[in-house]
């Protein structure tokens, strides 16, 4: 499966729209959206061995009817894809239509209902050969995730095996049917839920009113909870990608006499806050098709964090490119291009601001990332020693230290 190629999709989906504003065709949509999703998941949709279009699906007495694709493998269909209109929201008449299609194949599991935008993946849980009326798995290209990109895969060329994509099935469908409940609790607590918890906590008599104040305080504590988790899983995951490491023991990196982070700064002084995560995963994502995610990590100090490039997955030096300075009341970022040793801060009021600047920081990472000729001399910054040791100069990102005195004010 083509990651990248679907997170392109995904991208690019707004210009899409508008083009097929102009083509509002069903044809339309399958030419800009349908039949690049199906190559993305690692099908030919120019090979009738593994797809073809309009697949014949005669109900009944009804004649000519046909699927508009059918996913092939030894000869027989395995999935079926029933394509809409991009500007039109699927209904409940196409499940139906779609659902007559999947009875007509007996050895059919798996079918989807798709506007281009909206993918949904419906299976035969409940009844051999009868697709449920309500899909185990939907996809939003608009806001297309990670997560979304792991469950594709299990639908792609290499990834499908149908027996086992049916177990997984079975669990997403209860998963979403657990995760609905839980939404509308944490919205919307029912009594029954109000009044276990009370019965845990409190001691009192379990009255009217009591249980009316105790339904607010439910419904605030399960959404600090999950606050709370959402934060905690976001800092390990992010601290977890192995960013710059201080200088090893035996290893001094070149100072210029200044002292380094590590001297200056203890681990416990540094808080990293959710506003700088935010900020460097819009980074991440606005740099996805030009630099794999995990080689753009950070390094964070008490008083700003810098973001680095590593050109390769043995890169240990990195490149700077942006410095973040958010524990002020006034909060200023500064992009650090190469070969700029005094790059010039900027005031941003919160992290979405930062999409405001993507074409030029996707043009400051392209420049960074050209390969170099190979009789090219290397500046001080790149020959610094690799780290573990952290290097000096605006190029290579001074990860030993902050670098509040190389930026302008």
């Amino acid at each position: 499966m083509d990651k990248d190629l679907i997170r392109n999709i995904s991208i690019r989906l707004t210009d899409t729209l508008q083009a097929l504003e102009t083509a509002t065709s069903e044809e339309a949509t399958k030419m800009g959206l349908i039949v690049p999703m199906i190559h993305g998941l690692g099908y030919n949709p120019y090979d009738l061995r593994e797809v073809i279009p309009e697949f014949s699906a005669d109900v009944g007495n009804k004649r000519g009817e046909r699927v508009d694709y059918a996913i092939i493998r030894d000869d027989q269909p395995v999935m079926l894809i029933e394509a809409k209109p991009a500007g039109e929201p699927l209904k409940e008449d196409n499940v139906g239509q779609l659902s007559r299609y999947f009875g007509t194949l007996p050895e059919l599991h798996i079918a989807i209902l798709t506007n281009g935008v909206s993918w949904k993946f419906f299976a035969d849980l409940d009844k051999p050969n009868v697709m449920d009326s309500h899909p185990f798995f939907e996809v939003d290209l608009m806001n297309l995730s990670d997560a979304d990109l792991d469950e594709l895969e299990r639908f792609s060329k290499k990834g499908l095996n149908i027996g086992q994509l049916l177990e997984t099935a079975t669990g997403l469908k209860h998963t979403r049917a657990i995760k609905a409940l839980l939404t509308k609790q944490m919205t919307d607590p029912d009594e029954g839920l109000v009044r276990w918890v009370t019965g845990e906590v409190y001691d009192g008599v379990r009255s009217t009113t009591v249980i009316e104040k105790f339904t607010a305080l439910t419904k605030e504590a399960l959404q600090q909870v999950i606050n709370d988790r959402v934060y905690g899983r976001l800092q390990h995951a992010l601290q977890g990608e192995e960013p710059p490491r201080a200088p090893s023991t035996g290893e001094t990196a070149p100072t210029n006499g200044k002292t380094t982070a590590k001297e200056e700064e203890p681990e416990d002084s540094i808080t990293t806050t959710v506003e700088e995560l935010e900020t460097y995963c819009i980074i991440k994502s606005m740099l996805h098709d030009l630099i794999p995610p995990e080689r753009v990590v950070y390094k964070d100090f008490r008083q700003q964090m810098s973001i680095y490039l590593r050109r390769s997955e043995t890169d240990r030096q990195g490149i700077r490119v942006a410095v973040l300075f958010f524990h002020k009341a006034k909060k200023e970022f500064a992009f650090t291009e190469v070969g700029e040793p005094n790059p010039k801060r900027r005031p941003i009021a919160n992290p979405d601001e930062m999409y405001q600047y993507r074409d030029e920081l996707r043009e400051l990472t392209r420049q960074a990332l050209e390969p170099k000729p190979a009789n090219a001399k290397e500046t001080q910054a790149e020959a610094a020693p690799p780290i573990d040791v952290m290097p000096t100069g605006s190029y290579a990102g001074d990860m030993a230290r902050p670098v509040t005195d190389q930026v302008e004010e």
